[in-house]
């Protein structure tokens, strides 16, 4: 199993790197802002501290390759930059998961009328993922996704739970 010692490090970390969201599994930091790019990295809480893990590592890269593949199809995701050691404000040397620092509304901040947009667009994407063999673990619009309606574009996020399918089929 890859250890936090083999991974290479990513040393571009803005000394303005911040907090964007925690999610059930993961937090998410803004790292560069130049570059446009954030870093996922996973957590288990154990007596009011983060303890990292190895098989963190095994995950994110689990996660970084489904981030690939979506990417490469043409799928709207965060462009994948890599599995990274790196260190955030508050945590040392933590495996992280680097990509595109996407930026958009959530479900809730839209209007009715926009949210019938967001399905919509959800729905198309949804297909193109399920064509590729891909069950994300939460189809719902509300749930790991960004809107630019203004783009016509919906980002996908969070892809530690996706299943992959045997065999391609379209719903």
């Amino acid at each position: 199993m890859t250890t936090i010692d083999q991974l290479p490090v990513f040393t571009d970390v803005d000394s303005n790197a911040h907090f964007i969201g925690n999610g059930q599994f993961g937090t998410v930091y803004a790292i560069n802002q130049e570059r446009g790019l954030a870093a996922k990295f996973l957590k288990a809480w154990y007596d009011s501290a983060y303890v990292f893990r190895p098989e963190h590592i095994l995950l994110l890269n689990d996660e970084y390759q489904v981030v690939v593949e979506l990417y490469s199809a043409g799928i709207s995701v965060p462009r994948p930059e890599g599995v990274f050691a790196l260190t955030l404000p508050i945590y040392h040397c933590v495996p992280a998961l680097v990509m595109e620092h996407v930026k958009g509304k959530n479900y809730e901040q839209l209007s009715a009328s926009e949210q019938a947009t967001a399905r919509q667009l959800h729905a198309l994407e949804l297909d193109k993922v399920w064509e590729l063999g891909f069950v994300p673990d939460d189809q719902k619009p509300s749930k790991n996704c960004l809107y630019r309606l203004e783009e016509k574009r919906v980002i996908m996020f969070d892809f530690g739970q996706w299943d992959r399918r045997q065999t391609r089929v379209s719903r």
